[in-house]
């Protein structure tokens, strides 16, 4: 009689455990949403990267804040910049916007030819030659676009080839 008890106890704790992760998950996504179609925007410089663990810092209002996170980040580079989007309420919740890095005027670009790019799985990894440096970059595939080398230049910045870019040649 007891175990049977136990049994829907531990059934009990299981099922709300279950719920409040995936409210927890809903609201974050909800959170996300809400930070894309509202949110604010700033530039966020990425620092500390290794591999699994990326910081960003970025300024509001004057205020430089720092925000870190834990994903496979091994493709991206210290020093990158991105769009930030944040709620003026709340700046220290923020989405990176990965697929939008920021071509600051206060460094100088290159632009050089892909000389090859593959997909695997939702990512692209794409090569290019600085002299002779060879660099190999991935980002996020982007669904609908092209997977011709041709189609792309890269642009990189003089003062660190190994942060460049996808654009395509007519942008």
């Amino acid at each position: 009689m007891h175990s049977k008890k136990f049994g829907y106890i531990a059934i009990g704790i299981f099922l709300f455990a279950v719920g409040v992760f995936f409210s927890a998950l809903y609201l974050q996504i909800q959170t996300k949403k809400k930070i894309y179609k509202h949110g604010l925007s700033t530039v966020g410089v990425l620092f500390d990267v290794k591999g699994d663990y990326i910081k960003v810092k970025y300024t509001v209002d004057g205020d430089t804040l720092t925000f870190g996170t834990t994903r496979p980040y091994r493709h991206l580079q210290n020093g990158e910049e991105y769009i930030v989007k944040y709620m003026e309420e709340d700046p220290e919740y923020i989405s990176v916007l990965y697929s939008q890095p920021f071509f600051s005027d206060s460094h100088q670009y290159g632009i050089v030819n892909c000389s090859s790019l593959s997909k695997n799985q939702s990512l692209i990894t794409y090569e290019y030659f600085v002299g002779d440096t060879r660099i190999v970059r991935q980002t996020k595939f982007k669904s609908g676009n092209s997977l011709h080398k041709d189609d792309y230049k890269v642009k990189y910045r003089i003062d660190d080839p190994k942060i460049g870019y996808l654009v395509t040649k007519d942008g």
